[in-house]
């Protein structure tokens, strides 16, 4: 990604996470987690790759944090794809009862028994058009801080830096 910036170059990055991922995880156990981020990792890499086979990047930061770099006049049209096919699979990792409420009951952060929905993904998007990025951190902080604010809307979805 550095190497892309320093030559100004033009491209797009897709900052994803899942949303109430921790809840699942308390709940089902960590081997179902970790096979939620394995399908998530195929999932995202398969789809970029086949929008993008050539100078595209798909990388897994982490827990339930992924990165995509591809050209920008295809990031949109890859969230959307992202979003629908996760959508259509999370539901099969929740038992029967939970998959028909919709949610779970779960420990939240501060210990306190809460109902979460289903995991969704939020995708946050930003590129190089839009501010002048001399280290790939600033980048990836800016797609960073649009996740954050895809992550306030219910449900999955990806926000796009238009600033």
């Amino acid at each position: 990604m550095q190497a892309r910036l320093d030559k100004n170059e033009v491209f797009a990055l897709a900052y994803a996470d899942l949303d109430h991922f921790k809840p699942f995880n308390d709940k089902y156990g960590f081997s179902r987690g970790d096979e939620v981020i394995r399908i998530t990792g195929r999932l995202v890499l398969n789809i970029v790759k086949n929008k993008q086979h050539k100078n595209s990047f798909v990388g897994h930061i982490g827990g339930d944090d992924f990165i995509s770099i591809m050209d920008l006049n295809l990031i949109e049209e890859t969230s959307i794809e992202i979003i629908d096919n996760f959508d259509r699979i999370i539901s099969t990792f929740y038992d029967n009862d939970d998959r028909v409420r919709g949610h779970i009951e779960s420990c939240d952060r501060h210990g306190l028994l809460k109902s979460f929905d289903i995991m969704s993904i939020s995708i946050g998007i930003t590129d190089t058009k839009v501010g002048n990025f001399p280290h790939y951190g600033e980048i990836t902080e800016r797609a960073s801080e649009m996740k954050k604010y895809a992550k306030q809307f219910k449900g999955s979805c990806y926000r796009i830096d238009r600033r």
